[in-house]
């Protein structure tokens, strides 16, 4: 076993035998014999097995009226006469930050499910994108050129986003955001605001799907193994086969829906998969989303070149004159920690009111709070509520409304998260 064959078959570890203490193959046993004495293929496994745990979360909730609606007429129109269907909630492990929720609605379906079929078409194509030595897509999604990668807009126009990879470093490029990874540390920045950030570890789930879309496809490959009952139509057209996945939306919505329809994964969700017959590479990949009452097509995977000649010098250009901070390393003092959510939005508006720089510095760390005093300073708190937790966000959101000093009053959700060193309360978002 060397490095190499670990990672070209990396998918041998998230079979069932393994995930749920069977008997394992020889090269399972010897893989996992390898992870022992490799540092560099263990923190492979392991980024493999938190992108796992982030798709398939465990907190149990109900999906969304419409999207059971929609799913009850397509088992209608798909199932044969039997004579009963059952319909339970699976819970399944993992979690985002410890804060994740994803349903199945699981039916009860005749052997000859296309659920099998399609596993092995997902298995490959994780294969062949784990064997490519680099990866060059093009992928359009609703959203904004300068807002966050994970962010959806079903009303607004496609955005058109570059992903590069080559050995350990990658870069996803939409326009005005930009972020690149060397394996380890990441770099992200808008240009038109002429921000930056740095961290470590996953940046961001869907950039994390984008530049390693194998973790994608094993996910797919796992879920459809286990034969759970979630949609699954295949069809061939010409030298293609298609291969369809209806889902409900993944997130915790026991106490609010504010980021429901706001993201792919916190969304009802239909994907669809081409792969090529022949080479069994995938090709291309749609997702429809549930807006309103319709589907919406929102994201695209348009283009994909394997083993594509890519500079990793170009990969690795960052730009000139954007000072980098770290958010998440930034708060270390005791202002923030020690308190709840709630109480911590409070503290930052108070801080604003009258101004209090220390305060906000430590409190929204991730930005020149300057920037923000035109709008900000002399803002009052006219009512605040508990915080809820909605959808995938790792932190809380607080209800807030404020009237600014010019009289105008505004409803915010103000995002706070303390995942952070100190445990501090940072604000994430929402103003």
């Amino acid at each position: 076993m060397n490095c190499e064959i670990f990672k070209q078959n990396i998918a041998e570890l998230f079979d069932e035998s393994v995930a749920s203490g069977g008997e394992q193959s020889a090269i399972q046993r010897e893989m996992l014999e390898h992870i022992e004495t490799c540092a560099d293929c263990k923190a492979l496994y392991e980024e493999f097995c938190y992108t796992m745990d982030v798709l398939t979360p465990s907190v149990n909730a109900e999906p969304s009226v419409e999207f059971s609606r929609r799913l009850s007429e397509r088992i209608e129109k798909a199932t044969p006469k039997r004579k009963s269907l059952h319909r339970v909630l699976y819970r399944v492990g993992g979690a985002v930050a410890s804060v994740a929720a994803m349903f199945l609605v699981v039916i009860n379906l005749l052997p000859a499910t296309p659920a099998k079929a399609s596993s092995g078409y997902f298995g490959k194509a994780a294969a062949k994108l784990n064997q490519a030595q680099s990866l060059f897509m093009r992928i359009s999604m609703r959203t904004m050129p300068a807002e966050n990668f994970d962010f959806l807009d079903p009303t607004a126009e496609f955005v058109e986003h570059t992903v590069q990879r080559v050995g350990e470093a990658w870069r996803v490029d939409k326009g005005d955001r930009v972020m690149f990874g060397d394996g380890g540390q990441w770099w992200q920045w808008v240009e038109s605001w002429n921000n930056g950030w740095t961290g470590y570890g996953v940046p961001s789930v869907l950039v994390d799907l984008m530049v390693n879309p194998q973790k994608l496809m094993q996910f797919e490959k796992s879920l459809a193994e286990a034969d759970l009952g979630v949609i699954y139509e295949t069809r061939n057209e010409g030298g293609l086969t298609f291969v369809t996945v209806t889902s409900p939306a993944l997130g915790d919505w026991l106490e609010s829906n504010y980021m429901y329809m706001s993201s792919i994964l916190e969304s009802d969700s239909r994907r669809e998969y081409a792969f090529d017959r022949r080479t069994k590479e995938l090709i291309a990949a749609s997702v429809y989303v549930l807006y309103g009452t319709e589907e919406e097509k929102v994201l695209t995977v348009d283009q994909i070149i394997y083993n594509a000649p890519i500079m990793s010098a170009d990969v690795a250009r960052l730009p000139e004159g954007i000072e980098f901070v770290e958010p998440l390393n930034a708060n270390s003092g005791a202002r923030f920690v020690g308190i709840s959510a709630r109480q911590a939005a409070v503290k930052v508006f108070e801080a604003m009111k009258i101004w209090d720089v220390e305060v906000l510095r430590e409190g929204i760390p991730f930005v020149d709070v300057e920037r923000l005093r035109d709008d900000y300073e002399g803002v009052t708190i006219l009512e605040v509520k508990d915080a809820v937790r909605s959808g995938l966000y790792v932190g809380y959101f607080v209800p807030m409304k404020v009237q600014y000093r010019n009289g105008k009053s505004e409803e915010l959700m103000v995002a706070m998260r303390n995942d952070t060193p100190s445990g501090g309360w940072i604000v994430d978002g929402g103003i």
